[in-house]
């Protein structure tokens, strides 16, 4: 998709809010793109820095400044929410104009709670949004991916995103079958954290084990095409000298063995309650995979193995819920499956 420079005026705006990035699209177009962190004063209580400056504080913060992560489930509340959606109303503002009666939909997991939704609901009408809905994120996928997510046939998609992976079956714009466990890219990024410290007695931040799964990491340790070695330095937990280890892809490969096994086993999970007619749609038509976490590189081999049906990356992977939410909002009549927050 296409990231908007200049401002327009639209009818529908969809929101992303991901653990870990925050996207929000107008028009087709990208209008912003931004790590979900932010930086917030103490004794204020204002935002003092966000997105990737408030990223790169994470453990270099002083007492005063408290990095936070407004989406992560077990930190998520109405305050922290609602500077999120504010922050990043005002850098949509920059390239497009919102009002009272822009609609506005938002990508949720499968496992929203009513409270979740009050707690929504309260940071959008503060902020003076009324027309706001609420887009399943497996339909908002389905949709991007030009799928027709109200016939009779059925439909899987796997959604990994940084904090949770989400599986749905879909028919008759229902879910038949799901699943979601807390296991996505933070889990994977976390493995290979802790493979360092027990292999090579290495401790590294969270953003330098973001960048070795970026790089070299992979699902599989047979790949034909493997990633490059990762040359990573860092203090050693003992001595405290500096070390620099190189790692392979195939090393780094054994220690998300165990997330990625767990992803397996949801699917699995899935595909057994699924029902023989709707297994056979998929069987033929494949699984569709997205979200950040999906980019990892063999994974959708690795899972085509697992299930022997054939899983394809969707379009536009990082972008594909806020494409669909904004797809889904121009026909709220016929999509039964959105939510009036």
């Amino acid at each position: 998709m296409e990231i908007l420079k200049e401002q327009n005026n639209y009818l529908e705006i969809a929101f992303d809010l991901g653990t870990v990035n925050s996207v929000i699209v107008g028009g087709g177009n990208v209008l912003v793109d931004v790590p979900s962190w932010l930086g917030i004063e103490m004794e204020s209580n204002r935002v003092c820095c966000k997105w990737d400056e408030a990223r790169n504080m994470t453990g270099r913060n002083t007492t005063a400044v408290k990095i936070i992560q407004p989406m992560k489930y077990d930190g998520m509340s109405y305050n922290s929410v609602e500077l999120l959606v504010l922050e990043l109303i005002l850098e949509a503002k920059k390239k497009c104009s919102i009002s009272a009666v822009t609609k506005i939909g938002i990508g949720i997991p499968l496992d929203f709670t009513y409270g979740d939704r009050l707690v929504f609901r309260e940071a959008f009408k503060n902020l003076g949004c009324n027309n706001v809905y609420l887009i399943p994120s497996p339909f908002a996928v389905a949709i991007a991916q030009g799928l027709n997510v109200n016939n009779v046939f059925g439909k899987m998609i796997i959604e990994i995103g940084g904090g949770k992976t989400q599986i749905a079956v879909i028919c008759m714009g229902g879910i038949v079958v799901d699943k979601s466990i807390p296991v996505g890219g933070e889990a994977l990024t976390a493995a290979i954290q802790e493979g360092l410290r027990i292999n090579h007695n290495i401790k590294v931040s969270e953003c330098t084990a973001e960048g070795i799964k970026r790089t070299s990491g992979t699902a599989l340790v047979d790949m034909e095409n493997p990633q490059a070695y990762y040359a990573v330095s860092g203090a050693h937990i003992v001595t405290a000298e500096q070390i620099e280890v190189k790692l392979s892809p195939n090393e780094i490969a054994e220690w998300l063995h165990e997330p990625l096994t767990k992803i397996e086993n949801a699917v699995s999970n899935v595909l057994e309650r699924v029902p023989p007619e709707l297994f056979n749609d998929f069987a033929v038509d494949g699984i569709w995979l997205s979200g950040g976490g999906a980019m990892l590189y063999g994974l959708a081999e690795r899972l085509s193995r697992k299930t022997k049906i054939k899983v394809k990356l969707v379009d536009e992977t990082f972008y594909s819920v806020a494409q669909g939410v904004e797809m889904a909002l121009k026909n709220l009549e016929e999509n039964q499956f959105i939510i009036k927050l």
